[in-house]
């Protein structure tokens, strides 16, 4: 079975604490519903000494959330997922973590949060975080997909903007590329 990140949406109106933990429970039971389609044992959602996802019986998990929305994807291979709102204030202050040549392609807001989605994906799939950031080189190769190089390494994204939210799933370049994003619908 492929593997399909999967998003759900939930009130953009939780603040403080209990906001981030609705979409911290928002983005696990988004990356539950990607394992399960993806035929997938139980997948214990577990985080190593930095933070970082750690693999479980074989399968790789990310998760990610902001204003109103989270992702989650299981895979047999290591992954990396992004989102972000297209109301993210602030923008501007992203410009910082672009080489030269990344900023030469931006155009407007969403083409800024899709190289920056891009690069948030793969910064968390190489594991090394905000940290590779500054590193990560992208180019965009047709609409909504991406070849990213980071340290000689190179991965390919997709990425999609989804209800004024711009989604990246990042995955290896070789490996196979994920279904499409996938809704799921939670009651509130």
């Amino acid at each position: 079975m492929k593997s399909t990140p999967v998003w759900v949406r939930f009130p953009e109106d939780g603040t403080g604490r209990q906001g981030v933990q609705l979409a911290r429970e928002r983005a696990a039971h988004a990356c539950r519903h990607s394992a399960y389609l993806a035929q997938a044992p139980q997948v214990e959602l577990d985080r190593d000494e930095s933070g970082a996802p750690r693999p479980s019986g074989g399968w790789y998990w990310s998760r990610s959330h902001t204003r109103g929305m989270a992702v989650g994807l299981v895979a047999p291979h290591p992954v990396g997922v992004d989102v972000e709102s297209l109301k993210r204030p602030r923008l501007e202050a992203l410009r910082r973590y672009f080489l030269e040549q990344d900023l030469g392609q931006l155009q407007d807001a969403a083409s800024l949060l899709g190289l920056w989605t891009a690069k948030e994906a793969v910064s968390k799939l190489s594991g090394e975080g905000v940290a590779a950031l500054p590193r990560t080189q992208v180019t965009p190769t047709t609409p909504g997909r991406f070849s990213v190089h980071l340290d000689g390494r190179s991965y390919a994204v997709r990425s999609t903007c989804i209800e004024g939210h711009v989604i990246a799933v990042a995955f290896p370049a070789g490996s196979p590329a994920p279904a499409w994003p996938t809704p799921l619908e939670v009651p509130a």
